[in-house]
């Protein structure tokens, strides 16, 4: 009597194989060993082999071949939430805090303000500045007096 032997995690066979257990691929995931394969959902991406599963796209890195190792970022002026196929530029009017994080807005907390209007954007150093005392920022606009 021939028993079936039953395929590791991260492998797969279909109904009638006889070639044996065959490696989960590149951009799949394998729920279970009997199963077809599943292509990675955007944002996700999968080495093949290994656990079969699709693991999201980290934070300060993108996706763009859900087949292959995520594409870290590095520098200013860019970054890239978790589950991302491409990174993002900062706007005018954005400050950059890090690449896996989302910037903060001029006008929003920034931290405490020498003024009561918030911050504003420095077009020359194109960076948010807390408003001068003596000073107003409404909505992100420069410094007006008051």
């Amino acid at each position: 009597m021939n028993s079936a032997t039953p395929c590791a995690a991260g492998k797969y066979s279909t109904a009638g194989n006889t070639n044996g257990c065959q490696s989960c691929p590149a951009g799949f995931r394998c729920p279970s060993a009997g199963s077809i394969p599943e292509e990675c959902p955007k944002g996700y991406y999968s080495l093949g082999g290994g656990t079969g599963e699709c693991l999201i796209c980290p934070a300060g890195s993108y996706c763009p071949n859900k087949a292959a190792a995520p594409t870290a970022l590095s520098g200013a002026g860019k970054y890239s939430l978790a589950g991302q196929t491409i990174w993002t530029q900062v706007l005018p009017g954005e400050n950059w805090v890090a690449v896996d994080k989302k910037p903060i807005k001029c006008g929003d907390a920034t931290g405490t303000t020498a003024g009561s209007g918030g911050s504003y954007w420095d077009i020359s150093t194109r960076t948010c500045k807390i408003c001068d005392k003596g000073f107003f920022c409404p909505s992100n606009r420069a410094q007006s007096k008051y």
